[in-house]
């Protein structure tokens, strides 16, 4: 749509505050703009939303992100004539409480628990291998093995507080020398198996038994860790990584408006 106006003379469409009628309205809130006023990369670009109740479970999957495109002019070649544009409008998909690393995964709604956070990535991770990420996936304490991977970034990064090695329960049962390499691994590391001239290491690490290797490869990947671990209390964090799978950056860098509305199409916040 265009309009004219002065060459002199700025205008703008959406300056008025929008009200927020949606029964989650101070419920569900956009409570970071995380990387949406810096980024440019779809995967690294990310906002933040947290369910602020104490006791309710709040479905946000088939809610929309709704940027401000329609809320400035922007200038043409024409002096005496600006434009606007409808804005992007991209719907919060399903995704899985628990990230297999393979290629199918449960979905389901994204539900936030009480003060659970959900950070909205506007691209997909683009690395798919050794462990594929699909979909949405709530948090789990063993992801940092997969951070901790080279060819792996999640935006914002993932802290890596997987369970130490050094703990594992049946350490003690272990020869001296693969428990002396086990309790110098750092948390979330996989190991690397290699062959130099005939001789076999496992990190810069020499004369482990065959035991030993095994032990060590069963355990320390993210493989490893979801079989000793998807049973454990805290084995889920209170943080889902939203994908949104959009090919184009959804936030301006210099200014912009971020709405978001439920499932009947009713404000719950913007900022």
């Amino acid at each position: 749509r265009t309009t004219k106006t002065p060459s002199n003379t700025s205008s703008t469409k959406g300056s008025t505050t929008s009200i927020k009628n949606s029964p989650y309205a101070g419920k569900v809130r956009i409570t970071s703009k995380g990387s949406a006023a810096s980024a440019i990369q779809v995967n690294q670009e990310y906002i933040t939303l947290q369910n602020t109740t104490r006791d309710e479970y709040i479905a946000i999957s088939g809610w929309k992100l709704v940027n401000g495109r329609d809320s400035r002019y922007y200038s043409t070649s024409s002096s005496t004539q600006l434009i606007y544009y409808k804005p992007d409008s991209v719907v919060i998909p399903s995704g899985t409480r628990y990230l297999t690393g393979k290629t199918k995964n449960t979905l389901s709604l994204i539900v936030l628990a009480p003060k659970d956070r959900a950070h909205i990535v506007t691209g997909k991770m683009p690395n798919q291998s050794p462990y594929a990420i699909p979909s949405s996936f709530k948090l789990n304490k063993c992801v940092g093995y997969i951070e901790a991977l080279s060819l792996y970034k999640f935006t914002p990064a993932v802290s890596l507080q997987c369970p130490a090695p050094s703990k594992e329960a049946d350490i003690n049962n272990l020869e001296q020398s693969c428990y002396d390499y086990v309790r110098r691994l750092s948390r979330c590391h996989t190991p690397e198996f290699r062959v130099v001239e005939g001789i076999d290491y496992v990190d810069s690490t020499t004369g482990l038994s065959e035991y030993c290797k095994r032990y060590v490869r069963e355990r320390f990947s993210y493989d490893g860790c979801l079989t000793r671990h998807t049973s454990d209390e805290d084995f889920l964090s209170p943080i889902w990584y939203v994908y949104l799978n959009y090919s184009h950056q959804l936030w301006n860098v210099n200014r912009d408006r971020i709405l978001l509305y439920d499932a009947q199409g009713k404000l719950v916040d913007e900022l």
